[in-house]
């Protein structure tokens, strides 16, 4: 019953989010079109589109509502939890697909979720020198998803139990599980139109099979709407982009029984989303030439972030306080490369980033250089779960945590009690 409450709570608080949020998302928007067009006008704009999806998507996260998506993304995006590493760039996962835009699907947001639990649990019952293959393959009407093992296996009298809520197998009790992992990822697919079976992979191991109907949409004009709304409203400009996607798709030549507008509609979102993103970032790394242009003879500083936006405004703020922000990292291993290149007197670190987190490259870089600075950013801020294990990862080291997000001041406190 507890479950069920918290559930309808946090129904509730999403549906106040979003409806209290609807008008003022409307005031920034008439005020952003006052602005003289320039690229800090898109950059505002779409950020304040970004963040209306964001509270769009956490309430459709709670909702289970339905978004179209590329499968490819979806799986090619996920991380891990426990290291935060990208699928594509793990070492014992191999990813192989159908051409991408032949690969679009409208699921749930929590869809993303059970695909990664499937991966976890073949990753988990598989020997740490086993590789899991994941494939993506593209039928008439549907998209099935393989997650291919060489682990432990499923018995055949356990096939339709392990979907049942807290079943374990037999050979499953040596491992940490509660046994509703796959419960709930049948659940969420299930509720996407979608089937999940297992099978015996030969030679050893399991294949998890996850389908789901393909995306489809009657004609191209019917799905238009989400299209101006959001993205084009210039007529000249949306007929270029349609033509472009046209194009892509003609050259891969898609099965006659592949329904064209479905196609179409699909790649033009999924593009045009990417467009907008790319430009956000190309206005980005313009200003971040700038910044490491700045204070020639300050004192340096290396960023490590997976955010570029991170990177913008904390170099910003250190340009301000007449710091020289050499140069910016996306993970941990960057960070540790650009350390030993540069020596700098201060590293921001990210807390939690893919390939390797800004734990794991503290560590090392004091194997470089035992009299390292570093300033430790997190949104924990100063949890005391995070501050414990950073002392007793660090034991007398110099070091600080600054909680996302932050301002100039708190920020000029944080180097002055490093004194950088």
């Amino acid at each position: 019953m507890i479950e069920h409450d918290n559930t309808l709570i946090y129904k509730t608080l999403f549906k106040l989010l979003t409806h209290d949020t609807r008008n003022t998302f409307v005031k920034l928007n008439a005020l952003v079109s006052e602005l003289n067009s320039t690229p800090v006008k898109d950059m505002i704009a779409d950020s304040i589109q970004e963040l209306n999806e964001i509270i769009a998507a956490s309430a459709g996260f709670i909702e289970g509502k339905k978004r179209i998506q590329s499968v490819y993304d979806i799986v090619s995006e996920l991380s891990l939890t426990e290291d935060k590493i990208c699928l594509t760039n793990h070492h014992r996962v191999k990813f192989t697909h159908d051409p991408k835009i032949f690969l679009f699907v409208e699921v749930s947001e929590l869809f993303n979720h059970a695909i990664l639990n499937i991966i976890e649990n073949s990753l988990k019952y598989s020997p740490e020198s086993e590789i899991v293959e994941v494939s993506v393959v593209r039928e008439i009407n549907h998209i099935s998803i393989y997650i291919k093992d060489r682990g432990i296996g499923v018995a055949e009298e356990d096939k339709e139990k392990i979907f049942n809520s807290g079943y374990r197998a037999k050979n499953a009790l040596d491992y940490n599980g509660t046994g509703t992992g796959l419960w709930i990822s049948k659940n969420i697919i299930t509720k996407d139109s979608g089937t999940i079976e297992v099978f015996e992979n030969i030679g050893g191991g399991s294949i998890f099979k996850v389908t789901v109907p393909i995306f489809f949409t009657n004609n191209l004009e019917d799905s238009m709407d989400i299209i101006i709304l959001n993205y084009v409203d210039d007529p000249d400009e949306l007929k270029k982009n349609i033509e472009s996607v046209k194009t892509l798709i003609d050259l891969h030549n898609p099965p006659e029984e592949y329904h064209y507008d479905s196609l179409l509609f699909a790649n033009l979102l999924n593009y045009l989303r990417k467009e907008r993103r790319n430009k956000t970032n190309s206005h980005f790394k313009d200003k971040l030439l700038e910044i490491k242009s700045k204070n020639p003879n300050g004192k340096s500083v290396v960023i490590v972030d997976d955010s570029t936006y991170v990177h913008y405004y904390l170099g910003s703020f250190l340009c301000e306080l007449g710091y020289r922000v050499i140069d910016f990292a996306f993970n941990g291993e960057e960070g540790i490369n650009l350390y030993e290149i540069h020596k700098p007197d201060l590293i921001t670190l990210d807390i939690t980033m893919p390939i390797m987190s800004g734990l794991e490259a503290s560590e090392r870089i004091i194997d470089i250089d035992h009299k390292a600075k570093m300033l430790f950013l997190s949104g924990l801020g100063s949890h005391k779960g995070l501050i414990n294990t950073i002392e007793s990862k660090l034991p007398k080291h110099s070091y600080d945590i600054l909680t996302k997000p932050f301002t100039i001041d708190e920020l000029k406190d944080k180097l002055d009690f490093l004194r950088i």
